[in-house]
């Protein structure tokens, strides 16, 4: 995966309360409903601080995927950081962006 892609994916696979009510989108993704977003996130119609889109499909989905970000992001030395991405799925820009 690309660098460029990595840093669109990330901040869309992982949810933090301060992004809002939604998860963030991928530009192109075509998560613009809740039910869309809703269904993507494997049924999770409720976001907590911290959960990824795989929490609900199961925990090791989601374990794997904090350590393979890790991974990649950990020895990127020179790189910009990731929080980056597109406003939650009701379409409303992203606090601070």
């Amino acid at each position: 995966m690309p660098w460029s892609a990595f840093r669109e994916r990330v901040p869309a696979y992982f949810y933090p309360e301060k992004d809002g009510p939604a998860p963030l989108t991928v530009p192109g993704s075509g998560l613009a409903t809740p039910q869309r977003m809703t269904a993507y996130w494997s049924g999770q119609a409720t976001c907590r601080d911290g959960v990824t889109q795989e929490t609900c499909r199961g925990f090791q989905h989601a374990d794997a995927a904090l350590a393979a970000t890790a991974h990649i992001a950990g020895p990127a030395p020179g790189r910009r950081p990731l929080r980056r991405g597109r406003g939650p799925a009701d379409g409303r820009a992203h606090p601070g962006r």
